[in-house]
């Protein structure tokens, strides 16, 4: 609002309260309106002198207000954007957002202390077999992938494994059943990658084998020293030997060769798993169980 806009204002004044203003004695005595008066008009010209310099104050100080504002400038007391025509303005304000820091979707990658996993060297290692069941009282049945999900709860396919083995298995898993009550008596998941093109008998490749009822046949058992590792809050059993292969001399009974065989043994989710590999080196073999244990393949192997 200018100036001559507060004159204007000034101006819409009702003429009774101008003249009672006016009828202000020297002494601040009020003299009834309409009553005989002493004309004074030296003291009508400082009153109207305040005014314009009031109304002069006002129109400049307003004028300083308007030029502060802006289409995002918000009306005192409203809350409701610009532009307005009050001078009654404050400086707009944009809120701060947040720094928010950025997500990667890259997974975590875990650190694995191969100076901390322990290999039980082996002299030997024994295999068994699976249990018998009658026929007559008992059934066997094949269950896919997904019946092996929902029985165990997970997966127990490596995350992570060499690029030369490939799975050569269905991921099905092997039950026994009673057949009068349905009820499990024997569970056997067994995995298996290989690499079918390798030169010689023994393929290099590994088997992992899962039971939640902790009685699988056709495994592998260490049989001396078992000391633990742990693996991202696993224990873990691992153990090594070197076994020979044929055809042998038959007259000096020299193997054909020799490969390494590492075995590790764990119980994971209420389960019991056994990984058997052949001619893996040890640190393929200790990722390989690594992934199977944590659900990823983003795994680096240090040594302290």
């Amino acid at each position: 609002m200018n100036g001559e806009k507060l004159l204007k204002s000034l101006g819409g004044i009702d003429e009774q309260f101008v003249a009672e203003a006016m009828s202000v004695g020297s002494v601040g005595r009020r003299i009834p309106f309409g009553a005989e008066t002493e004309r004074r008009p030296r003291h009508i010209g400082v009153a109207v002198a305040a005014c314009l310099a009031a109304a002069l104050i006002a129109s400049v100080f307003f004028a300083s207000l308007r030029r502060g504002a802006s289409e995002g400038d918000v009306l005192l007391g409203t809350g409701e954007p610009g532009p307005v025509e009050s001078p009654y303005l404050l400086p707009s304000r944009t809120p701060r957002t947040p720094e928010v820091p950025a997500v990667s979707d890259a997974p975590e990658t875990l650190l694995l202390d191969m100076g901390a996993i322990h290999i039980n060297e082996q002299e030997s290692i024994v295999s068994d077999s699976a249990p018998y069941f009658a026929p007559a009282l008992y059934r066997d049945e094949r269950w896919d992938a997904d019946a092996v999900a929902e029985y165990f709860g997970r997966s127990f396919a490596p995350a992570w494994r060499p690029d030369d083995l490939a799975s050569v298995s269905d991921g099905g898993l092997m039950a026994t059943v009673k057949r009068e009550s349905g009820e499990v008596v024997w569970d056997e998941l067994y995995l298996v990658y290989r690499d079918e093109d390798y030169p010689d008998p023994i393929k290099r490749g590994f088997t992992v084998i899962a039971s939640k009822l902790g009685r699988g046949g056709c495994c592998v058992y260490m049989t001396d020293s078992t000391e633990t590792s742990d693996v991202f809050g696993t224990e873990v059993v691992f153990g090594h030997c070197r076994l020979s292969y044929g055809p042998y001399d038959p007259d000096t009974h020299e193997p054909s060769g020799w490969y390494d065989v590492y075995l590790a043994d764990f119980e994971l989710d209420g389960a019991q798993v056994s990984v058997t590999a052949n001619r893996l080196t040890e640190e393929e073999f200790v990722k390989v169980v690594a992934s199977i244990i944590s659900g990823t393949g983003d795994i680096e192997l240090g040594r302290s």
